[in-house]
């Protein structure tokens, strides 16, 4: 059996909670840079998730990815810093969920910095306007009635 095994037999874990740190603390492997990079593509806002929470994560990802990049075996650094809020800025917006996709042009941030400040922006918008967030099916449409005077047979 090996130590981490060992620890865990042997540990007095009365909670779920504290299994779940047990868990992490003794068989999370630290992410490289490699691996943290590909976690971009899956990156996506979760049902019910604020903007707020979600930029949290994506500035989480982005720091630990920062953080790796010293010791991360890549041909030219500036590139890949350059790359990596390319990267960012992108997997941030087509993680955003379809109500506010709609609201924003997906292609006009420089930086992940106004992708965050547009994503913030289209929030507020639905909260203050929640027909905003209402998708094609569920949008009711309008027509315009012709006004037609119709001719009364017995006024003629």
């Amino acid at each position: 059996m090996g130590d981490a095994s060992l620890r865990t037999v042997k540990a007095k874990i009365r909670t779920v909670d504290a299994f779940l740190r047990h868990i992490e603390v003794n068989y999370d492997r630290p992410r490289n840079y490699h691996q943290l990079k590909a976690e971009i593509s899956n990156l996506a806002q979760r049902p019910h998730e604020s903007m707020d929470s979600y930029i949290a994560r994506v500035e989480e990802l982005a720091y630990e990815i920062h953080n790796q990049l010293p010791t991360a075996k890549v041909r030219n650094r500036a590139a890949a810093k350059e790359s990596i809020d390319d990267d960012l800025t992108a997997g941030f917006v087509r993680g955003l969920q379809k109500k506010y996709l709609k609201l924003i042009r997906t292609d006009m941030f420089n930086c992940l910095a106004e992708a965050f400040e547009e994503g913030r922006y289209a929030e507020q918008r639905i909260m203050d306007y929640p027909q905003l967030s209402d998708g094609p099916s569920n949008q009711k449409k309008c027509y315009l009635a012709e006004a037609t005077i119709a001719e009364d047979p017995d006024s003629g």
